[in-house]
Parts: C-alpha cells; structure tokens; sequence
C-alpha cells in the first residue's frame, strides 16, 4: 500500500499532513445530482498544476529522516479555479492516491495523488465542490466560515467549523461531494474557544484502539487556567476534555 507524503503546499497555506484513512467514494443519486444543479452548487471538475517540492529542510536539502518518519515529497499546486487554494485539511483513501480535502472557504477538493515510483509528482481527476449544509445549500449561505478540519469514520466525515465553533457531519461514503452537513452535539467548552482561534484539528479514533469510537476535537487557542492547550472527547452526547502543553511557535 502506498504511503503519503508529509507535507503539501497550496496557495497560500502550508500544512504538515499526516495521512489517514478515508472510505470508499460513491456516486450521487440522480436525484441529489437534480437538486444541486438547482442550486448551483454542483461539483466541478478542474485543472491543477503541480511543482515538486523536493526537499523538507531548506538548510539541509539532503536530509530525508525527521524522527520517525521519511519525507517522500512535497507539491505546490496551482490552478487558474477562482476558488482554488487555502487547503487546511487531507485524508487519504488506503491506496495512498485518492484523497478528499477542503478549504478555509467551505470547498471539498477531492482527486487522486499521481506518483512516481514514491514520489509524488501531480494531482489528477481534481473536483471542488461547495460543502453544503442540512437544508442542501452551502455553508457560507449560513455564515459558517473557516473550514479547518476533518475526520474520517469509514466513510462519516466530520468537519470542525473555526468561525463559529462547531462539528458538522457527513455521509460523504453514500452522497460524495453532494452530502449534506448536520451539526453534532459539542462540549459546552467548544462554545467559548476564541472565534478563528478554535477547532483546529479534528481526528476519528480507530474503533478497536484505546478510545476507539471517540471524535478528538483539538483547539488552537483557548488556554486553560494554567495556561494550557484544550482538547475535547465526543462520543455522541458523552463528552470529556484533556489539556496539552504547547511546544512554541506551535
């Protein structure tokens, strides 16, 4: 199986990308097909040009090993879509290739990795698409901005919302790009995180590992008493929060 590459450019944004598994991507009912042709919100197919990045350390472009693990790659990626770019969140099917991601602005991006030999060279079969609410239309329809995050249940996507605080879930395994968001019950705590300092990181526990079943929400600001990094545990209505130092700049 192939492995991902550590880290993307897009745009404007750079993230350290850690790949995890996404389930299998199926088509939309005609029906669904319909209704967002309707409201204009119908995935797109479009071109993305992509340039290797080929060393991680500027300083020491020999370097390949950082802890455990390899870097294998890296791409800037183009595109002359106006609603390209501002990538804040990837998850890879288990072949390595396929992925879906987002952008800040309320985007899925979905396509598949392109390689040669290991390294990634390129992005084919590139679709965006507005991430759509319950009632069918898109997020910024509900001033929900600032998609930062995903997570994958086999097929259930979440998707954590910096701007206003919030998990909304998707059944991306049976609608793809054209599945609707539903918000989930959250911690109280979520509710007070700083605006655009909030849920930054989201990840699904393997069911069978320790905590296996729970959603993690992770903050990027919003400090305990002691100065401390919030993070919070949902299993449905059942919710815990943990605290973590930070490791400055980050």
């Amino acid at each position: 199986m192939e492995q991902s590459p550590l880290r993307f450019r897009c745009g404007f944004c750079a993230r350290w990308i850690i790949a995890l598994v996404i389930g299998a991507v199926t088509a939309a009912t005609a029906e669904a097909v319909a209704l967002s042709s309707l409201l204009g919100t119908s995935p797109v197919a479009i071109d993305v040009q992509a340039e290797p990045i080929t060393a991680f350390d500027r300083h020491d472009p020999s370097r390949q090993r950082f802890g455990r693990l390899e870097f294998r790659g890296g791409l800037i990626l183009k595109s002359s879509y106006r609603e390209f770019g501002g990538l804040s969140a990837i998850r890879f099917a288990p072949d390595g290739a396929n992925f879906i991601s987002l952008s800040d602005h309320g985007r899925w991006f979905k396509g598949r990795l392109i390689y040669d030999g290991t390294r990634p060279v390129g992005i084919a079969d590139a679709v965006m698409a507005p991430i759509l609410g319950p009632d069918g239309q898109a997020l910024a329809a509900h001033r929900w901005h600032d998609t930062e995050s995903i997570a994958d249940d086999d097929g259930t996507l979440y998707v954590g919302i910096e701007g206003v605080n919030q998990i909304v879930r998707f059944d991306y395994g049976k609608d793809g790009l054209l599945a609707h968001g539903h918000p989930i019950p959250v911690p109280a705590g979520i509710r007070t995180l700083p605006k655009n300092q909030g849920l930054e990181a989201l990840v699904f526990v393997p069911r069978g590992q320790p905590l296996g079943g729970k959603l993690i929400a992770i903050a990027e600001r919003g400090l305990d008493k002691a100065g401390n990094l919030r993070a919070f545990l949902i299993n449905g209505l059942a919710f815990g929060e943990f605290h973590y130092q930070e490791n400055r700049p980050f």
